[in-house]
């Protein structure tokens, strides 16, 4: 995407680094409340709707927290806006959601604060949440994006200095803050959600999903109110599934194919977040190849799961699996042309991989 040094993931250890350059405080008030429960209309009366940006997005029924729930799903490139002008302060307001991404490697959008004009906002960053263009403010947060569902939440305010400053936070635990720019602030075009960017530079930077539940607060949320609004009914963050009730445990898997080479898989709660394998195989030009491939994520159901892709050096992969407890099992075939100016069949292939300690 771009220059990470812009980058911002400060853990919360620092924030009184700006706290004490004093701040602009006010108690936060719910303005708007979205359980999108076959609406999108707020709850809280006053609010104006949230508006679709793009086709396709539709209301469905997921599994939360062990139970089903109506939430709305976006495909990539598909995403919500709301109009916040005179319904809270554009450097004061605090934004509360509960989210699931498809896909949670590179940069994937969550908020823009830019009507579509900036690269800048709130992204998800290989499952960590980061602030996008408010300057190198130190390392980032641990990951939280597997593909199940997770509270994300922003705070900013005024500080007396100049600059807003502004909260991350997840499942009601602050994990990052910084002092923003300007281009952070809520301006006419009002607040998008998962869409990324349509002008300037790295556009697309987007991924399926589905949303639960939007809050819009006007004012900041203090530590103490995030905690409280994650366990508050009205939209409570997600309780993590334990492994054992998954049946399997998430983590790096890696073992052998049964032609004696490497394969490894980054297994999340809900999703196979990557894997990678090599393959061999004698080609339609006569002579033995051999080569790695790497492929994105995919669902788990049921804890099994299969993995397809298009190969940028040609060809097409799928691996075919089943999580049990630590360990992995299945198949995996590599066919079509290939980097080599050939075409490469190589199907049925077995593999075994663990959980690696």
């Amino acid at each position: 995407m771009r220059d990470l040094g812009r980058v911002v993931g400060a853990l919360v250890a620092g924030l009184a680094l700006l706290v004490g350059c004093g701040s602009a405080a006010s108690a936060a008030t719910l303005k708007a409340s979205y359980l999108l429960q076959g609406t999108r209309a707020s709850q809280t009366a006053g609010a104006p709707d949230l508006v679709d940006l793009g086709p396709g997005n539709r209301f469905t029924t997921e599994t939360i927290d062990g139970a089903p729930r109506q939430v709305l799903a976006f495909p990539r490139g598909g995403g919500l806006s709301l109009a916040t002008d005179g319904l809270v302060d554009p450097v004061s307001h605090s934004i509360v959601m509960n989210v699931r991404l498809d896909d949670v490697f590179g940069f994937r959008r969550l908020l823009d604060f830019s009507g579509g004009d900036a690269d800048d906002g709130l992204y998800d960053l290989d499952g960590r949440l980061v602030l996008y263009g408010a300057g190198s403010f130190g390392g980032d947060a641990d990951p939280a994006f597997d593909g199940s569902w997770v509270q994300v939440a922003l705070t900013s305010e005024a500080t007396l200095t100049g600059p807003q400053w502004t909260v991350t936070a997840l499942n009601g635990s602050p994990v990052q803050g910084a002092a923003t720019p300007r281009r952070f602030r809520l301006g006419a075009d009002g607040l998008r959600f998962f869409k990324d960017n349509v002008r300037g530079p790295s556009r697309r930077e987007e991924s399926a999903g589905a949303v639960a539940c939007i809050l819009l607060y006007d004012g900041a949320l203090t530590t103490a109110e995030l905690r409280q609004v994650a366990v508050d009914p009205l939209c409570p963050a997600p309780r993590p599934v334990a492994p054992e009730q998954l049946g399997f445990t998430p983590g790096t898997y890696v073992g052998r194919t049964s032609q004696g080479l490497p394969i490894g898989l980054e297994v999340g709660r809900t999703s196979i977040q990557y894997v990678e394998f090599g393959w061999r195989a004698r080609c339609a030009d006569g002579r033995v190849h051999r080569n790695s491939i790497g492929l994105g994520g995919a669902p788990i159901r049921n804890r099994r799961f299969s993995v397809f892709g298009v190969l940028t050096t040609g060809g097409r992969g799928r691996v075919r699996g089943r999580l049990d407890g630590e360990r992995a099992h299945g198949r995996l075939s590599r066919w079509a042309g290939s980097a080599f100016d050939t075409t490469c069949v190589a199907r049925g292939i077995r593999w075994h991989a663990h959980l690696t300690r």
